[in-house]
């Protein structure tokens, strides 16, 4: 699993620092498996939720799908 996710990060070096600083940092956590979970969640919101300005303040999703 997680190098699943260092797959899905590495790729992006703007969301891992969005990631480090919007979440990451505000935790602390105690098992792996709680940064896992964590992390996860943070994914889905950075994809389908968080708005950009860069792509005319819309997430991810909703701009792709608009393109499409």
């Amino acid at each position: 699993m997680c190098c699943r996710l260092y797959i899905r990060i590495r790729g992006s070096p703007g969301f891992f620092s969005h990631f480090k600083s919007e979440c990451f940092n505000l935790y602390s956590f105690k098992k792996a498996d709680e940064v896992i979970i964590t992390a996860h969640k943070y994914i889905r919101f950075y994809n389908y939720q968080r708005f950009q300005k860069k792509l005319n303040n819309l997430s991810p999703y909703k701009y792709r799908t608009q393109a499409a």
